[in-house]
């Protein structure tokens, strides 16, 4: 035990001795305290376990973060090009060409003049007034079914649909809860309100022998219900397009040597190969990732410079500044490189620039064939002959595996041996850009991925496993933040395990783009399984190996 004296010097008592030590008569003895480590944060009132101050907090967190867009949307996002443009487009525009011989005439010869841009403008690009920072809600809520279809598609619009079926049964359920079961839970005795009084909300609060008990198996049942009823509601709707003849009679096929894989060549070898199969069509495809990217460059310009035209027929020419940060030295007048430009000038020129890189880079693909080609057929019977004459087989006894592909004249130099044939996906769905990503290097690359994917995964797929690895590094500044705000240091971890839980499914969906799938129903169908993965690991397999202490 120790006390101070006044002249600041400290005295001991020994505690091993039977006798204590004696006391100088005159001093003054103080007691030290010390504070016990628990922070108690007053910045609420503390009742009914934090719920109303959660909900608070979240309302205002949720207000700022509608604000931030607004402005952002207002202020710093490409508001000429994304936030104006609301004219109708063909589903063309999102999923690429519907048909294979129209990507090939996109691709491999010069489109016919469309006029300039003010035709584009006119035609094609229209812009709506929207002059405030929020009249992009009320644009929103007019959106109607038919109109998010044709601009974002059919699973962007089920998509909706689902999320709209679940605020429906939230809507309910918080109604019932509150209007119901809220009321008969306070109604009980069994907890004393100043003792505990967030339990006198819960069920806990009532009788186990009451009548009243029976209100909540009945909620429980009733929720069942409605559950059950709104989700057979939404599955009604889901309607699953089939596949039309074209596509089920068109095939595509792979691993075609470079140098004999022409329209020509191919056309030939198949009317002797197959004399009583007609063939309608036959495309090749090319090296496109190139003409892909200058397309979308153009295709932006172009309609930036439509918004341009339609600003500077009612207000004063269009200046800007085309350097990174523009839009910052354009208020802070940082330096005198970023001179203001004619925006019309500037992106005529743009224009004029793509147009002539995208007519070299369409010649210089027609020279660089993949050694893919679609090839249509008559029937779809006559598709399927093909597809089963290429395709492994037993033979005989059952041991000799092999293929039997119609022979031609130019079989030795085609090898159609080697060839892999299998029915072509619908047009719009292709990744054509990607078709020219090579299996060896394609195998390698989605090994690298899925090791590291995976590493990240066991170490971060569960929040909890995160905030107890970082332990040493969050006591501190937890302890810090305490001195500042107790409400910090309150939230910390929270935040924490929110923002691992966002992070992880974004980064299973960006790892995805850099396997360059060949179509996008394979693109989703494997972000569907890894992110399920993840969420297997996250809720079930960790916490239940007794990783999440």
């Amino acid at each position: 035990m120790s006390w101070n004296t006044p002249n600041g010097g400290m005295r001991f008592m020994d505690l091993t001795r039977t006798s204590p030590v004696p006391i100088v008569p005159g001093d003054e003895i103080q007691c030290r305290t010390h504070p016990n480590n628990k922070t108690i944060t007053n910045f609420f009132h503390r009742g009914y376990g934090g719920i109303p101050e959660n909900l608070i907090i979240n309302i205002c967190a949720w207000i700022i973060l509608v604000l931030s867009f607004c402005f952002a949307r207002r202020y710093f996002g490409n508001y000429g090009r994304i936030g104006l443009i609301d004219g109708v487009r063909k589903r063309s525009t999102y999923h690429g060409p519907t048909t294979y011989e129209g990507w090939s005439t996109t691709v491999c010869s010069e489109p016919a003049p469309t006029g300039d841009s003010h035709e584009l403008e006119t035609s094609q690009v229209s812009h709506t007034n929207d002059e405030g920072m929020f009249t992009w809600v009320w644009s929103t809520v007019q959106l109607s079914d038919s109109q998010i279809s044709s601009r974002c598609g059919s699973d962007a619009l089920h998509y909706l649909k689902f999320q709209r079926a679940l605020i429906l049964l939230m809507i309910v359920f918080t109604f019932l809860s509150l209007s119901i079961a809220l009321p008969v839970n306070m109604s009980g005795t069994k907890i004393d309100k100043e003792v505990n009084p967030f339990a006198v909300t819960t069920l806990s609060n009532l009788d186990p022998g009451s009548w009243l008990v029976v209100i909540h198996i009945t909620l429980s049942l009733l929720f069942f219900v409605i559950g059950i009823y709104v989700m057979r509601k939404y599955s009604v709707g889901l309607r699953l397009k089939e596949s039309g003849s074209y596509i089920s009679k068109t095939l595509m096929i792979t691993n075609v040597p470079l140098n004999m894989c022409n329209e020509d060549t191919l056309r030939s070898h198949f009317n002797q190969a197959y004399p009583d199969k007609r063939v309608e069509d036959l495309k090749v495809s090319h090296d496109t990732e190139k003409v892909a990217d200058l397309e979308k460059k153009k295709k932006a310009v172009s309609e930036a410079l439509a918004y341009v035209n339609k600003y500077n027929r009612n207000n004063k020419p269009m200046k800007m500044r085309p350097w990174k940060c523009g839009f910052l030295c354009s208020h802070l007048d940082c330096c005198d490189c970023c001179e203001t430009v004619d925006a019309r000038s500037h992106y005529q020129n743009e224009e004029g620039s793509l147009s002539r890189k995208l007519h070299w880079a369409k010649r210089k693909a027609r020279d660089n064939p993949l050694g893919i080609f679609f090839v249509t057929f008559g029937t779809p019977e006559d598709a399927q002959k093909v597809l089963k004459d290429h395709t492994l087989r037993r033979r005989g006894n059952g041991i000799s595996i092999t293929k039997n592909p119609g022979r031609s004249e130019l079989s030795t130099a085609l090898n159609p041996k080697d060839w892999k044939v299998k029915f072509a996906p619908p047009a719009a769905d292709i990744y054509w850009e990607h078709l020219r990503t090579n299996g060896k290097f394609w195998l390698l690359r989605w090994v690298v991925i899925h090791i590291i994917l995976l590493l990240f995964l066991i170490f971060f797929s569960t929040p909890s496993v995160v905030i107890n690895n970082l332990d040493f590094v969050l006591l501190p500044l937890k302890q810090e933040l305490g001195k500042i705000n107790p409400l910090f240091s309150e939230f910390l971890a929270t935040i924490l395990l929110l923002s691992t839980a966002a992070l992880l499914p974004v980064l299973i969906s960006l790892s995805d783009r850099f396997l360059s799938h060949w179509t996008r129903s394979d693109a989703n169908m494997s972000v569907m399984v890894k992110t399920f993965i993840f969420l297997l690991f996250m809720v079930l397999l960790l916490p239940s190996l007794g990783l999440v202490r």
